[in-house]
């Protein structure tokens, strides 16, 4: 069984919120970074639940001409029901993903793309949405968390704990 035992700064519900949301855990050394899905999930469903509710509201009104209806359900169409299509696709294409560091070992899952970055060989990261590797060899590796559900504190807690390890290994 998977346990966390991250040292978390944080008390109370603040504490109990980051547990929630928070994408990294430690087992036997090992930190996996798997963003969690739920908060997505909920905001695909208030959006249908918004979009539900706002269809009804247009349905009640009986003083619609053809046309403000017809914009009604298209403006509802295009600002509910589209996002919340791409948000579902989003959601199942980028699940499962995860960035694992285990000594001095990073491997990494984005969708069907999977990698190994020997930490030992990496001169410099950088980025803002995805990380960059900067090799010895003069090579780079970028990891998309952009496409992997990490949100900005997942990623800036990523970036933490590889540059922890970095110095650790320089």
């Amino acid at each position: 069984m998977e346990t966390d035992t991250t040292e978390s700064k944080t008390t109370g519900l603040a504490a109990a919120f980051e547990n929630l949301i928070g994408a990294r855990r430690e087992s036997n050394g090992v930190v996996i970074f798997n963003p969690k899905e739920w908060p997505k999930f909920m905001v695909i469903v208030l959006a249908l639940l918004i979009g539900y509710y706002l269809f009804n509201i247009i349905m009640s009104l009986a003083d619609f001409n053809n046309y403000d209806f017809i914009f009604g359900v298209l403006f509802l169409l295009l600002f509910t029901l589209g996002p919340v299509i791409w948000a579902i696709y989003k959601l199942i294409r980028d699940r499962n993903d995860y960035v694992k560091i285990e000594g001095h070992l990073l491997t990494y899952k984005d969708n069907a793309l999977t990698g190994e970055i020997d930490l030992n060989t990496v001169v410099s990261i950088g980025g803002k949405k995805n990380i960059r590797f900067d090799l010895v060899d003069q090579t780079y590796v970028i990891i998309k968390l952009s496409e992997m559900n990490f949100n900005e504190a997942d990623r800036n807690a990523l970036v933490k704990e590889i540059q922890l390890r970095l110095t650790k290994h320089a």
